[in-house]
Order: C-alpha cells, then sequence, then structure tokens
C-alpha cells in the first residue's frame, strides 16, 4: 500500500449560504471556496451540484453582462501561479433545456477546507441570459451518478477519492439547509444522526432516465398530485440539489400549475403538493408532501421581484420528467451513495441508493412512519 493510500482519511463539511431568490429555477445555495492561489481573489460561490457532470467557474474569459453583474466574482487564470491550460478551444456546455455556455478547460486547486485539491474544470468565456444573470453562485461542483462522465472535467468525489481524502467506504454527500437562518452544511463523508428522524427514512434507488443523462439522479415517480388530483402517474422523478423549482414535462407542468390556479380560485386556500417516490423501512412507497409555505415562495430579486410564485416551471425537452431542487430539499436531510470498485487510484463510481429523512424541528413532509 502506498504512503498516499495509508493517508488517514477524514469527513469534510462545507459551509452554505442562501443567497436571495429568483425566480431563475436555479438554487439559491452556494459555499464559499477559494479557488486557485490568487491571494487577491476572494473564495468563489460555489454551487454543489447533483444535476451537473462537471466544475465550472466563472472567468474573466468572459465579459458578457451575466458574467460581471456585481458582486461576481471571476477567476483570472493569468493571476493564479498554480493555474494551467489543459485545453484552450472553446466547448460549449448544455444544461438541457436550461442554457448553454461556452468555455475553455485548466487546471487549478481548490482550498479550504479541501487540502489544495486539483480540478480539471471549465473556464467560462461565454454566457448571458437572465438565468445566469441572477444566479447566486459565480460556479458549480458537479456531484453527478458516476455514470456518463464528463471527459474534460474532474468529479469532485471521484478526485476526493483518489487523493485519499475519503475512504471508499464512506462516499457519501449529504445536504443540511435551513432556509430560515439561510445557512447549512454539506458534508463528504459523514452524516450526522443528530439532525434527522431515523424513522422517517426513505430509500430511493436509482434508475435512469436516458441515455446521456445517467449523470443526473433520477428514480420512478408513483405520482404527484396537486391537492387529491394526480398531474403525473409512474413518470421519472429527479431531485436536483442546484434547481430549485418544480420543472420538466411541459404538459405536467402546465397540468400542475392549472390545477394549483383552479383549486386556488375554488378554495381560497393553495393545495398540497403531495409525491410518491422510493421506500420506507417497511418496504411502503415512499410518500411526501409539500404544503403552500414550502413550494409558495417570495421572489427576493431579479425579474417578478416582490411577487410570490408557485415555482412549477415547463421545459421542452425533459419528457416524462419532474425535477426539483430546493423547494424540496430545504425540507429533507439528503444522503447521496456511491458505489465505488477498483482500487487506489484507479476508482469508479456508480449511483448507489439516496436517503432522505425528516430533520428534527422541521416540517414533516415525509408522511411515511416506519417503526
Amino acid at each position: 500500500m502506498t504512503e498516499a493510500a495509508k493517508k488517514p482519511k477524514r469527513p469534510y463539511s462545507f459551509n452554505v449560504d442562501k443567497g436571495p431568490f429568483h425566480d431563475n429555477g436555479a438554487s439559491p445555495w452556494f459555499t464559499p471556496i477559494k479557488l486557485g492561489t490568487d491571494p487577491a481573489l476572494p473564495p468563489m460561490k460555489l454551487n454543489f451540484d447533483t444535476g451537473a457532470r462537471f466544475i465550472w467557474a466563472t472567468s474573466t474569459e468572459c465579459n458578457t453582462g451575466a458574467c460581471t453583474m456585481p458582486g461576481r466574482v471571476r477567476f483570472d487564470p493569468n493571476t493564479s501561479p498554480t493555474f494551467s491550460w489543459i485545453d484552450q478551444n472553446e466547448v460549449m456546455i448544455d444544461f438541457g433545456p436550461w442554457g448553454t455556455m461556452l468555455a475553455k478547460v485548466g487546471l487549478d486547486q481548490l482550498g479550504a477546507p479541501l487540502p489544495g485539491l486539483g480540478v480539471n474544470f471549465y473556464v467560462t468565456t461565454f454566457y448571458e441570459g437572465t438565468q445566469f444573470a441572477e444566479l447566486n453562485w459565480d460556479g458549480g461542483l458537479g456531484i453527478p451518478t458516476g455514470r456518463d462522465p464528463d471527459p474534460r472535467s474532474s468529479n469532485l468525489i471521484q478526485r476526493m477519492l483518489e487523493a485519499s481524502l475519503i475512504d471508499p467506504r464512506e462516499a457519501t454527500i449529504s445536504f443540511y439547509t435551513d432556509p430560515t437562518t439561510k445557512t447549512g452544511t454539506i458534508s463528504v463523508g459523514q452524516f450526522d444522526e443528530t439532525l434527522v428522524v431515523p424513522e422517517s427514512e426513505i430509500q430511493i434507488p436509482f434508475a435512469p432516465y436516458l441515455a446521456g443523462l445517467e449523470y443526473i439522479w433520477t428514480t420512478p415517480l408513483g405520482y404527484w398530485k396537486v391537492g387529491d388530483v394526480d398531474v403525473a402517474v409512474d413518470k421519472m422523478f429527479c431531485h436536483d440539489s442546484g434547481s430549485s423549482q418544480f420543472k420538466g414535462d411541459v404538459s405536467i407542468m402546465l397540468s400542475a400549475i392549472d390545477e394549483v390556479n383552479r383549486q386556488l380560485g375554488e378554495t381560497g386556500r393553495y393545495p398540497n403538493l403531495s409525491l410518491e417516490f422510493g421506500t420506507d423501512r417497511s418496504g411502503n412507497p415512499g410518500r411526501f408532501t409539500l404544503t403552500s409555505d414550502e413550494y409558495v415562495t417570495l421572489i427576493e430579486a431579479g425579474e417578478g421581484e416582490g411577487n410570490y410564485t408557485i415555482n412549477i416551471n415547463p421545459l421542452a425537452g425533459l419528457d416524462n420528467l419532474v425535477l426539483v431542487g430546493s423547494i424540496l430539499m430545504d425540507y429533507v436531510y439528503t444522503i447521496y451513495t456511491w458505489e465505488v470498485s477498483g482500487t487506489w487510484p484507479y476508482y469508479t463510481l456508480g449511483p448507489g441508493t439516496v436517503r432522505m429523512f425528516n430533520k428534527r424541528n422541521g416540517p414533516q413532509i415525509i408522511q411515511n412512519r416506519a417503526q
């Protein structure tokens, strides 16, 4: 065994902060992390994104209005002594129906709490549009399933395994966010049992959505109801930490919007939204219910500022898929797990079982109570 493989492993925790809520469908959450070794560059605001398979950062190579928004931190390839180019040919980065960007590929280090971990990442040269301009982040750290790996960008969890920072038996990442305090913690290699209601556990198996999109975390969806009305049955479901709203299949989302508005008009109250996916400890389907306190939110900045939104958005090209981010994930404790094969340093990652729990002292979104 090499010295690197013998290094003691420990969990890594990252503080997360919630920026203003925008109506752009992107998560408001970010983590301040140093990228590169330019002493004058402050930490960048990076999102841990389970809906992406790559690492990217806004850079001084991009001078659009969206890249130069007030408060945006831009990585400068010319001022970090540890930076090197991998490929200076521009490539298009595709976020699906949400948008695209152009970028080159570079190599540099991520800072504390990571000990100078080297990663290949996309150095942006162009992105534009309201959805990008309203991002609270300066970049993203993709947390994919391990399938359909990006050929140019590093996978953060795999790099941590290769650098012997975490044990292959503890290849996990957990998300705990508190929208009230606007703070939270993302932990790699650990799970804080004191934060959850153990008997509420729902196990969520991976099932692929479409070829080429197997890097997103998807599972069968039994139903999505607005009140007592089914708007989706036997479809696919994705929980995405880089997103905020419900979004996906156009016909499903339009039906959900219509049904929310119909029931609001008839009763004067927003209906509950209910979902069925995964299984509890007794093997029963996992059942989740969001009230208007969770899914109706104030738009705090950008287009529509000062208005309320029900956070349901059609996106062409995501047929038969219901996706949601912080609108659900802010109210459950989520643990992603990987199946790791191979030996150091040649590891291969695949999707393991995801677990969700109700939080102690939080709304009891998960309705199951398996004993």
